[in-house]
């Protein structure tokens, strides 16, 4: 039984990494953050990993609803804030701050930007409120972690 829930659950975990990627590369801005060696499919199973171990099953349900669409702006906005979560839990337990979360934070940065001049529209002005906070915090973390290492490289 528990070889077919795993299974259940892994099945779940790609349907929405396939719509965040599919989110994704409905922006241009964020298509270009993805120059580099990680791609959008690692960063968007990355993000339905946070998601699968912060929302409840009934919300998940609507998420895996449509395999091939992409999600709308506000669940997006809603995967974007668990993955934030876990970004800075990871980033304040290890004190580094690794290229693909680097990756989020300016994923994270640009969709506020989208949301700024107005192209997502129905947006939710809380789940927005709370994604910059969390840019705030990512900010502050960033400049903590570099002062930390100017120091380490000064003694």
């Amino acid at each position: 039984m528990s070889l077919l829930f795993t299974v259940n659950v892994q099945y779940a975990k790609s349907i929405l990494s396939n719509r965040l990627s599919i989110s994704m590369c409905s922006h241009p801005e964020i298509v270009d953050l993805f120059k580099g060696a990680t791609t959008i499919a690692s960063i968007s199973s990355l993000i339905s990993m946070a998601v699968f171990n912060e929302m409840d099953s009934a919300r998940l349900d609507e998420f895996i609803r449509s395999p091939d669409m992409p999600l709308d702006d506000e669940s997006f906005t809603q995967c974007l804030l668990f993955v934030a979560n876990d970004v800075v839990n990871t980033v304040l337990i290890t004190a580094k701050i690794e290229q693909a979360q680097q990756l989020i934070i300016s994923m994270i940065n640009i969709w506020l930007e989208i949301n700024k001049q107005g192209a997502v529209t129905g947006q939710t002005p809380n789940l927005y409120q709370a994604l910059l906070v969390a840019s705030d915090v990512f900010a502050q973390i960033n400049k903590n972690v570099s002062s930390s290492v100017k120091n380490m490289l000064s003694k």
